[in-house]
């Protein structure tokens, strides 16, 4: 490592702290500011942006200066954020203090403080005077006294006199008479005059007399800072040439010398009997503080220490930073930002030194993080523009001694670090101790820590609470090191002491994190334990973690009731594998206790592991409050086996799931016991209930509604989202009308006799929970073939119903039903209304008893009878409040939407890779081998494509194939970006990592991000400061994630495989950091499709509408859909059902038993344009074009279109043998009006090609890249449309001869263009035409073999082209039959086509004025005619376009071009000599 090799000077560095000790006199600063202003006196280090108001060379008013202050924007600071006063300011407590130049003109606070400081200034008024205006010292006084007489008149002169003793001065002057002034000698003459030693007497006596004036303006604290290590700055070792890792010692040698003398200085100042009475100096060491960190730069987080972050030149300190400078990307590595000023990292650890001096004070708390005052959090926080990390290592120290420990977001009552007592003791850090703190950086994390409980008494009471132990240390303990003894709290109340016994890696400290193995030795009592064996024995507390499963309809038991279909949710009953049970010792029809996992308050496992931890969790720990504790739901069920679980899941109704909180694909804690089953219920209570959607679920989610809520109404018997909602209130009076319906009919039984559920209509609430638990009972029955007779119950137990059909009910009091209530918004009998219960044990003496159970049997034995005795404990049954059950709102990808994988054959193979990168990200497995042998995890799945090319389905299919996979059961979370597109960076932020914390705890799991590239973008068309730094931000949020995900899951067992999937339109979209190894590297292109691909997808549409076509109509329908992406063919055959509904309407009413035939496709393509050729595609037969014949003239032109274009396509076996690549790009060149851009019209159509028509000044944009950009889209627009024909007219517009325009913009389309023409990539397809009548301004390069290698000169046609031109222009005419058009074409010599059709227009203008001057009216439906002497009139007026000097001048121009052409050919292959 290299050292800075510097002089330290032996003076004592005077902590900062002191000063603001000292100087504060004693106030108490807990509440208010230490001071009541502070006024800074200064140079460049302090100047927040009184410079920008001066004619000076010395200012920092652009970019990069100020790109991490607040808004990212520059304000006249020499640094990339603050300085050391805006630092100290805040940690005193006062707000952001103005510039002096922004006081002049009134409207600001000055009563707070103002800054004179300017850059360039110094103390000697020469002083930097090469840079222009600046204030000098004496000048900065002179502008205090300005102020002073402002604040005078809002004050009286006794408190004027108070304020000002009370104020803080800072005085930071002297650095620029060295470095502006006295190093300078070709500039200055003080070096040729003063030694060094008579320099610095001569800067001190001006300094006196200056800081004599501040004191007699009323000033008494002042804090005056030396000069810095100058020959460490990057200007000073670039200037003198200083060895690597060394400064200039001789100019440090100045600064100390002046250093001295102000030491002095300050101490005859007070012990001056003028100055010592009133006033306090102190000297800070800025010196000193420098040196250290230049010295040990590891220490503070610093890596680069001798060159600045932003400049030009050696030690990047040549030149200092320009406008608009490209900086380095770690800038918090950097001691200095620019050849003169340090960074803001600099910055604060100078200033955190006045403060990092603290008394510990222990008090009362609960877990082993500290609490730091608030002025160094808000200055922490300052510095950061995200929140500040959820764990920060901070280590105290005095003297000898050290302590690490941990800060968690907390900050202390007082100025103090308060510290928990037990931890305190623990650690053996006593009250009162004055410490230093500083953070520590790089902080290994452990993978394996051991710890021993301290005592036998520790060890029992942890076996006995080994879960909850297990939960708590990671939200209380995160610092620890060999040796370290450390408390746990369980209930806030009982402690256990531990002490560290090894910790790997071994490197002193490390950091307890998500995924850190936590051995713990036993510590046992030398005694036998047979009673605690035989208690072990009486409860086999059997304990699984076993994820949740969906269920089928199954889970539903089935009864008839007079009028109505009623189903009851099987909420007393779980399913799980046999193999699964045989693996945990599970029996069948055994009593279980299910509970949820829930993530670990403030620190939630998995979430913590990724960085994404809630900043809410922040805010309260620093409150020091929360909200009180909810103990999880659970709920005691029979196991029953079933093959359709899952192995390692529980399989559970969804209402159920809802009711424990514990969403699908979610973990849940399963424990099996021998629950008391004599207990006698002593009450119950039976509440009607609806679940909430909490409010966190809100933030990010309004729109579902769920069951419960008799406002929604469920729209599939086995819907996505099911049962909660967020309405506020609810008509409880639905379910009791359902209840009164159930009671007062009973269940049909043949014969008409009465059921066994039948019972009087006054006890409805007995009748329910008898219809819930018999429907349970037989449930059990039926599956498992064994009866039970009765069920065992927790403290709390759910009911769930369906009811269908209560149309026909009406109620004996004469009111509507509750399904004329209800049917009355909605008319579909087949939708159940559904109605939820809690029925409650009210058991006071058992508080504490988790797994206390009841027996509720009911007794059947008289059923014969036809008798039903209603149970004594049924009597005791009240009706409770309703209660509002908070839940979670699930997240489901739709399955009703996403397609099958068969569906999409059409893709090939791309479909079965992603399949296979799916497997091997989300195989456990996998996972474990790549973990053995220490493989890196392989990337995630990127799928880039055109807008319809099946990217979304393609992630949903694969996704979906998971999902169903029985030995996986994938869950899924579809992310569409485009709707977050709008948000702000925040919410984007808060929605992703709410679904990467849901993957990771109901892994594994699928993530997709849809349309990735509307949030996350590198296009350059993204503008704006506040754009790039959200995107950076939402890049690195996911770039983290990522890396800190492959990083933690192959050493933790508790993270469980999670698969990312994106879809974006280009990779060009997307920071390359994104797409890059071990991220997002496994590429899928989904390209247009092809032929047989089309045709395949026209298939799958058709049959998934259940309709048929026959295979011929398909092939020939998918071979004219050239350009169309699967969006494009949905839409399609959705508007052939339409054209076929219409032609057999109204005379059938079911489509679905018709074909799809060829007129149906016919009348759906008319007027359809798709999406990849919309806005820039015609029709090839716009504006009458009919091809070949719609073309007089130029004959050879339209061969050898032929030749390259119908050729190939007519014999294409024949053209499949000659593999080398055509030429298909051409250059029309000739007169204007010549028939260029007609003819590539008429080609277009002659071959039934898509035309694409580009005027050239279009592509020319003034912003930089985008013509560039202009070019590439059109020819990937072309790519999309192939075959088609691009045509660029007026071409030398915008590909002229490079070297010639001054901006560059013509030059790099021109290269854009040959990139295009001739890349890597060939435009299959394609045919590239270009028109110009000035060729030889076009750039050369673009005319060489296979670019527009084929030139084909348009001229003015001959006599015979030109009676052709007539013939062809006159068939749309009305003309007279003896008119004879070749006297004409022999009158129209030198006339172009574009001469000759004005010829003809004009003829038929003058037709038109005959016809309405002739004085016999003509007859009405007649139609002005074109007579061979009006033609031959009009002809002989009509003069060409084309002078025949100006015909001249073109037809030398291309010979000359031609000339240049054939001798640039003869030159190649010549060898050139120098003579």
């Amino acid at each position: 490592m290299m050292m800075m090799s510097c002089i330290v000077q032996s003076l004592v560095l005077v902590p900062w702290f002191l000063v603001v000790a000292v100087l504060a006199g004693g106030e108490d600063s807990s509440e208010t500011a230490m001071f009541p202003a502070m006024f800074v006196f200064g140079d460049s280090l302090v100047d927040n942006g009184n410079n920008n108001h001066l004619n000076s060379l010395a200012r920092s008013n652009y970019l990069p200066y100020g790109i991490d202050f607040a808004g990212n924007q520059p304000t006249g600071r020499f640094s990339n954020g603050k300085t050391i006063v805006d630092f100290i300011g805040e940690l005193l407590g006062l707000p952001e203090i103005p510039a002096f130049m922004d006081t002049v003109d009134g409207g600001v606070d000055i009563l707070q403080g103002v800054n004179y400081a300017s850059a360039a200034g110094g103390i000697l008024e020469e002083t930097g005077r090469h840079l222009g205006e600046r204030f000098s010292m004496g000048r900065q006084v002179e502008n205090f006294e300005k102020t002073l007489m402002e604040i005078s008149r809002s004050m009286r002169r006794e408190s004027v006199k108070e304020y000002t003793a009370k104020s803080l001065v800072v005085v930071s002057l002297g650095n620029n008479d060295y470095i502006n002034n006295y190093l300078k000698p070709t500039l200055f003459l003080t070096s040729s005059i003063y030694d060094p030693t008579s320099f610095a007497d001569l800067l001190l006596s001006n300094f006196t007399t200056h800081l004599l004036e501040l004191y007699g303006k009323g000033f008494r604290k002042f804090v005056i800072a030396g000069v810095g290590p100058l020959g460490c700055i990057p200007d000073q070792l670039a200037a003198r040439a200083a060895p690597p890792g060394e400064c200039v010692e001789a100019v440090n040698e100045m600064a100390e010398l002046f250093n001295n003398r102000l030491v002095s200085l300050v101490d005859r100042l007070n012990s001056d009997s003028k100055t010592a009475s009133e006033a306090i100096f102190v000297y800070g060491n800025t010196y000193g503080a420098a040196v250290d960190i230049l010295t040990n730069p590891f220490n503070y987080g610093f890596e680069v220490t001798d060159r600045g972050c932003c400049g030009v030149g050696r030690n990047r300190g040549e030149i200092t930073c320009l406008p608009l400078a490209v900086p380095c990307a770690f800038r918090d590595r950097h001691v200095f930002w620019d050849a003169f000023h340090p960074t803001q990292a600099f910055n604060l650890i100078i200033a955190l030194r006045a403060f990092n001096e603290a008394v510990v004070s222990t008090v009362a708390g609960v877990d082993c993080f500290v609490s730091l005052p608030r002025q160094l959090l808000h200055a922490l926080q300052s510095t950061s523009s995200s929140p500040l990390p959820p764990l920060l290592p901070v280590e105290l120290r005095s003297g000898d001694r050290r302590w690490s420990v941990a800060w968690s977001g907390s900050s202390s009552s007082s100025s103090a670090i308060e510290v928990a007592r037990v931890f305190a003791e623990s650690i053996s850090l006593p009250d009162g101790t004055v410490v230093k703190a500083r953070v520590l950086p790089n902080v290994p994390k452990a993978t394996l820590v051991t710890v021993e409980p301290e005592t036998e008494d520790d060890w029992e009471v942890l076996e006995l609470n080994a879960e909850l132990a297990e939960a708590a240390i990671l939200s209380q303990v995160r610092i620890l090191h060999e040796t370290m003894k450390f408390p746990l709290w369980l209930h806030d109340r009982t402690v256990i002491r531990f002490a560290v016994v090894s910790t790997f890696p071994s490197k002193g400290v490390v950091q307890l994190v998500p995924g850190t193995e936590v051995a713990v030795a036993p510590k046992r009592r030398d005694r036998n334990l047979k009673a605690k064996k035989s208690q072990e024995k009486e409860c086999n507390n059997v304990k699984a973690l076993l994820r949740v499963q969906d269920t089928d309809r199954s889970a539903f038991h089935e009864a008839d009731v007079r009028g109505f279909e009623l189903r009851v949710a099987l909420t007393s009953i779980a399913y799980i594998h046999p193999e699964t049970a045989k693996k945990y010792s599970l029996e069948s029809l055994q009593l279980i206790s299910v509970s949820p996992r829930i993530p670990l308050k403030g620190s939630a496992k998995k979430d913590e592991a990724l960085n994404i931890k809630n900043s809410e969790a922040s805010k309260v720990a620093e409150n020091g409050t929360s909200s009180a504790k909810k103990e999880p739901r659970q709920a005691i069920l029979r196991l029953v086996f079933s093959d359709l679980a899952a192995k390692g899941h529980l399989m559970m109704v969804e209402s159920l799931r809802l009711y424990l909180g514990a969403g699908l694909h979610s973990w849940v804690y399963l424990r099996g016991c021998n629950v008391n089953e004599d207990k006698e219920i002593p009450a119950l209570s039976l509440s009607p209930c609806v679940f909430k959607i909490s409010e966190n679920e809100k933030v990010l989610d309004r729109g579902t509604d769920m069951l419960g809520n008799h406002n929604s109404i469920r729209k599939s018997s086995h819907p996505p989202s099911g049962l909660s909602t967020y309405v506020d209130v609810v008509d409880w009076s639905v379910h009791d009308k359902v209840v009164t319906a159930l009671s007062s009919e009973g269940l049909h039984d043949e014969g008409n006799q009465v059921n066994a559920y039948q019972v009087k209509n006054k006890k409805k609430l007995e009748c329910l929970t008898r219809l819930w638990s018999l429907a349970q009972l037989d449930a059990i029955a039926s599956v498992t073939g064994v009866d039970v007779s009765s069920l065992i119950v927790g403290r709390e137990t759910f009911f769930h119903f369906e009811v269908r059909g209560l149309e026909s009910y009406k109620s004996r009091d004469g009111q509507p039903s509750v399904n004329d209530r209800w049917e009355s918004g909605k008319k579909d009998k087949n939708t159940p209304l559904e109605i939820l219960y809690v029925m409650t044990v009210s058991d006071e003496s058992l508080l504490g008893d988790k797994f206390a159970g009841y027996d509720l049997s009911l007794d059947r034995s008289e059923k014969s009878d036809n008798v039903v005795h209603i149970e004594p404990v049924l009597e005791k049954m009240n009706l409770g409040d309703p209660i509002y059950l908070t839940s979670a709102k699930e997240t489901h990808c739709n399955k009703g939407v996403s397609p099958d994988i068969s569906s999409l054959t059409w893709m090939g193979p791309i479909v079965s890779d992603v399949i296979k990168r799916m497997a091997v990200l989300l195989s456990p497995a996998a996972g474990m081998w790549f973990s053995k042998f220490k493989i890196p995890s392989p990337g995630h799945i990127l799928i880039y494509g055109p807008p319809g090319s099946g990217k979304t389905i393609l992630a949903r299919a694969a996704a979906k194939y998971f999902e169903e996979q029985k030995d996986l059961l994938a869950h899924v979370i579809l992310v569409s970006c485009s709707t977050l597109a709008l948000e702000k960076v925040q919410h984007i932020h808060q929605v992703l990592s709410s679904v990467i914390a849901e993957g990771l705890e109901h892994a594994p799991s699928v993530i997709i991000l849809d349309d990735l590239d509307s949030i996350i973008s590198s296009s350059s068309d993204t503008e704006g400061t506040q754009a790039s730094v959200g995107v950076t931000m939402l890049t690195k949020f996911l770039t983290d994630v990522i890396d800190d995900y492959g990083e933690y899951k192959n050493f933790s067992c508790g993270i469980g495989p999670l698969a990312f999937v994106a879809s974006v339109q280009s990779l060009e979209q997307i920071p390359q950091t994104l797409s890059s190894s071990g991220r997002f590297d496994f590429h899928v292109q989904l390209a247009a499709p092809a032929t047989s691909e089309r045709g395949a997808i026209l298939k799958h549409e058709i049959q998934k509408r259940l309709l048929d076509c026959s295979e011929d109509i398909l092939l020939d329908l998918a071979a004219k859909c050239e350009g169309y992406d699967a969006y494009d063919l949905e839409i399609l055959v959705d508007r052939a059902v339409h054209a076929a509904i219409g032609r057999h309407l109204p005379c059938e009413s079911n489509i679905s038993k018709y074909n799809l035939v060829k007129e149906d496709f016919t009348r759906a393509m008319h007027d359809f344009v798709p999406v990849a050729m919309r806005d820039i595609t015609k029709s090839a037969s716009e504006g009458g074009r009919l091809g070949w014949e719609d073309v007089g003239g130029v004959t050879h032109i339209k061969n050898a279109i032929k030749e390259m274009i119908e050729l190939p396509s007519k014999f294409p076996k024949i053209f499949a043998k000659s593999p080398l690549r055509l030429r298909s790009n051409v250059l029309l060149y000739g007169p204007p009006g010549c028939g260029k851009t007609h003819i590539v019209g008429a080609a277009a159509a002659a071959c039934s090609l898509r035309f694409i028509s580009v005027k050239g000044p279009e592509l020319l944009n003034k912003y930089i890249g985008a013509s560039e950009q202009a070019v590439r889209d059109i020819f990937s627009k072309a790519a999309a449309a192939a075959p088609c024909i691009l045509f660029f007219d007026e071409f030398d517009s915008i590909a002229p001869k490079r070297g010639h325009d001054n901006t560059g913009v013509t030059d790099r389309v021109v290269n854009q263009f040959l990139t295009e023409l001739d890349g890597v990539e060939v435009l299959t397809g394609v045919f590239v035409f270009a028109a110009t009548s000035r060729p030889d301004l076009l750039d050369p390069a673009l005319l060489r073999p296979g670019r527009l290698d084929r030139l084909l000169m348009c001229d003015f046609p001959s006599p015979p082209e030109r009676l052709e031109i007539l013939t062809v222009l006159s068939r749309k005419l009305p003309m007279a039959d003896d008119i004879d058009l070749e006297p004409i074409a022999l009158m129209t010599e030198g006339f172009s086509g574009a001469d000759i059709q004005a010829l003809l227009s004009d003829a038929q203008l003058a037709a038109v004025h005959e016809y309405l001057n002739r004085e016999d009216k003509p007859e009405t439906g007649t139609t002005p005619i074109i007579t061979d002497p009006l033609l031959k009139s009009i002809a002989s007026k009509t003069k060409p376009s084309v002078s025949e000097t100006e015909k001249q001048k073109l037809y030398d121009i291309y010979s000359q071009f031609l000339d240049s052409r054939k001798s640039s050919r003869e030159a190649k292959g010549k060898r050139a000599t120098l003579a």
